[in-house]
């Protein structure tokens, strides 16, 4: 069986990660979520049996993937919009032709 839980709850925490970071709370706070849903998936996650149902490791998946798509994003945006700033800003290039 094929595990798609995991690339599932990334692909959502980075596209929602990167949304949340440039419109409403900032790199911080969506790398904090992210580190601390990574947190918890981690603690979670040790404590799995042989026993534990599948939905259940499926659900931790998720969470670690979303986890990890936050923080992932936030840290892109940040690095991204910083490496932007270092660029000039001239009138003339979107008119000028080459």
């Amino acid at each position: 069986m094929i595990d798609r839980s995991r690339p599932t709850g990334a692909a959502a925490g980075s596209v929602l990660g990167t949304r949340l970071a440039i419109t409403r709370f900032g790199t911080k706070a969506v790398v904090t979520a992210g580190l601390v849903s990574l947190a918890t998936s981690f603690a979670w996650i040790s404590a799995v049996t042989p026993n534990t149902p599948y939905t259940t490791v499926a659900m931790q998946m998720v969470l670690l993937g979303g986890g990890l798509g936050l923080t992932t994003a936030g840290v892109c945006v940040d690095g991204t919009f910083s490496a932007l700033m270092l660029l000039p800003a001239r009138p003339d290039t979107a008119t000028r032709e080459q």
